[in-house]
């Protein structure tokens, strides 16, 4: 090869790594998950588009609000939470929680129906579509004075009105299994 071709190559290689390599793109469209509560922490609903301010390097951007049920299809869900001692640690977590399960989970046209258990199974709150009723009931959740933990019974109860159960709590109900290995073995 010639000199006078390798220096041409060389110069080649030189001017093409010196370039400043940019990609450049645009985002047609972004997703920003919102719940909006007030101070009290319940949920505020009727909000259009024109109630948010999107900025972008300072420059607003058109909004537009869907809301989870033009995805979901409305859901009857039954949450079971587990009050007994054995729980204590995990309530304060569960409390948080109360204000994002009928928007998040049931959306809108869904309703939700709590039941509670520790040594014995309550319905604290039939079917509703009311977020706040659902916010203010794991809002004023209080531990149990006992160690009872009636779980396969509560999710059995739960099971019955709903296809969708949520279980929040802490362990496995040792109660209700030893209910059950007494009856196999009874049989």
């Amino acid at each position: 090869m010639k000199p006078a071709v390798l220096i041409w190559l060389a110069l080649l290689v030189l001017s093409v790594m010196a370039q400043d390599t940019s990609i450049r793109t645009t985002v047609p469209l972004v997703v920003i998950p919102v719940s909006v509560t007030d101070r009290t922490g319940h949920s505020v609903d009727s909000l259009t588009a024109s109630d948010f301010l999107v900025l972008d390097d300072g420059q607003p951007r058109t909004v537009r609000l869907d809301t989870s049920d033009d995805a979901l299809a409305p859901v009857s869900l039954v949450v079971a939470i587990q009050l007994s001692d054995l729980s204590s640690s995990a309530i304060a977590k569960i409390r948080k929680i109360g204000a994002m399960i009928t928007q998040a989970v049931a959306g809108e046209n869904g309703e939700v129906a709590v039941i509670t258990f520790d040594d014995q199974i309550k319905m604290a709150t039939d079917f509703t579509k009311d977020a706040n009723t659902i916010a203010d009931l794991f809002r004023d959740l209080k531990s149990a004075d006992n160690g009872g933990g009636r779980m396969i019974d509560a999710l059995e109860k739960a099971s019955k009105s709903s296809q969708a159960v949520l279980d929040l709590g802490d362990q496995t109900s040792s109660s209700s299994v030893k209910r059950e290995i007494e009856a196999a073995r009874a049989n």
